[in-house]
């Protein structure tokens, strides 16, 4: 595991690293490391094992330290420390394994249940999935709206295939629907109140 090796393996005492993960709606799991290094740059190679880690997005670069927390989520949340000697793969997968069943078993209490317009059901939990099509010529605007109409139909029969029966009628996210969407497919019962 390459983020157990920088715990293990690099012994510069300017290198530091903190490693969070996330469990979110139930079912994904992010890793995130910071890297840390008290110096103007980092010695060639000293974090390359993390870089080898596939990213979902990635915002390496050089930050004051008061930008590095001012960028930091303002959603309600715990921090609790617990001492370690060396992030090694045995304390990884104990972390991995906690995530895992306390995100299981926390999912649908951390979700409000105050009225609210989007998502207007809660269980199942829905994952919104951003279909993206960009395109530089006019002429083909209705190909392109043919296809993000047909695209997400075909992955909604495939959900289904796989199981995910939660999809079948489930709302659109607002900011990810298409710009005819009616408002019912997006807040449900909800729509009226808006």
């Amino acid at each position: 595991m390459e983020a157990a090796k920088i715990s293990t393996e690099v012994t510069d005492p300017k290198a530091g690293t903190t490693f969070s993960n996330f469990w979110l709606n139930g079912s994904v799991l992010l890793f995130t490391p910071e890297l840390f290094y008290d110096g103007a740059m980092p010695p060639p190679g000293i974090f390359d094992g993390i870089f080898l880690i596939p990213a979902l997005s990635s915002e390496v670069q050089t930050q004051s330290y008061l930008s590095s927390l001012m960028s930091q989520d303002s959603s309600p949340g715990l921090f609790y420390s617990v001492p370690i000697e060396k992030a090694s793969t045995c304390i990884f997968e104990a972390i991995l394994n906690e995530m895992i069943f306390w995100g299981k078993e926390l999912t649908l209490k951390g979700h409000a249940t105050s009225p609210r317009a989007y998502p207007p059901i809660i269980n199942p939990g829905i994952l919104p999935f951003n279909n993206f099509y960009g395109w530089t010529d006019t002429v083909f605007d209705d190909n392109f709206c043919d296809a993000m109409r047909q695209s997400p139909a075909q992955r909604r029969r495939v959900s289904i295939v796989d199981g995910q029966i939660g999809v079948i009628g489930a709302p659109k996210y607002p900011k990810y629907a298409l710009f005819d969407t009616p408002l019912e497919d997006m807040y449900g019962e909800n729509a009226p109140k808006l």
